[in-house]
């Protein structure tokens, strides 16, 4: 199964039941819950862990993953006037931390760095990531040029659409260079091997995302 045969067919519903194994991930999924590098206590963390632990294809749910959590905080951060509504209708989980910094959201890279740590394949999760990047583009042009307008009025203005998208490609772009991810993701958990094919996964999203930021600007 490739990735985004999996998104289309089998993310959601692995999504849902994940959202569904305790209330609290309905709104927040830890990190601890994603990867057995970190212990998780025995709490709900353990309870949505074992519902992760469930999830046939674990390194393509954390990348389909990744997407989601990056669009909701990117809108988040240069969409705020849009956001409350935006988040009503998308629903998207957080990633977060454990404990004290269970409300803090967590850099969406470092659903990258766990999709590396649980994959035995390293030629896969970049052809993976390649493909789902190119899809997740188009789908969140498709989120904010088709759906989204119907619900929110700012964006059933032509020029005002493509401004807040723009601003949130943008913020993508800027959150997502190598030089502005935490430090602590790769020096922390990457061996030399690990870290290299992580700034690849960085290298790839980044070409593609300014090569559509480009298109965009160029479209009228």
């Amino acid at each position: 199964m490739n990735s985004v045969e999996y998104y289309l067919n089998h993310f959601s519903k692995d999504l849902q039941k994940l959202m569904n194994s305790h209330e609290f991930a309905k709104e927040r999924i830890s990190i601890v819950s994603l990867f057995d590098f970190i212990k998780a206590p025995v709490d709900h963390y353990l309870i949505v862990k074992n519902e992760f632990n469930n999830i046939k294809e674990k390194p393509l749910f954390i990348m389909n993953f990744f997407f989601i959590v990056l669009i909701d905080q990117a809108t988040y951060s240069s969409a705020k006037n849009i956001y409350s509504e935006f988040r009503s209708i998308t629903m998207y989980p957080k990633l977060s931390g454990i404990l004290s910094s269970y409300t803090s959201n967590l850099h969406p890279a470092m659903l990258l760095m766990i999709s590396i740590k649980i994959t035995n394949n390293y030629e896969s999760i970049l052809s993976d990531f390649d493909e789902l990047t190119k899809h997740f583009l188009n789908e969140y042009k498709l989120l904010f040029y088709e759906k989204l307008p119907e619900y929110i009025n700012d964006l059933n203005y032509k020029d005002t659409r493509k401004e807040y998208f723009l601003k949130i490609m943008n913020e993508i772009n800027s959150a997502m260079k190598w030089d502005s991810l935490p430090k602590s993701i790769w020096n922390n958990y990457l061996n030399l091997e690990e870290n290299k094919l992580f700034k690849s996964l960085i290298e790839i999203f980044t070409i593609r995302l300014e090569k559509f930021i480009a298109y965009l600007l160029n479209k009228n």
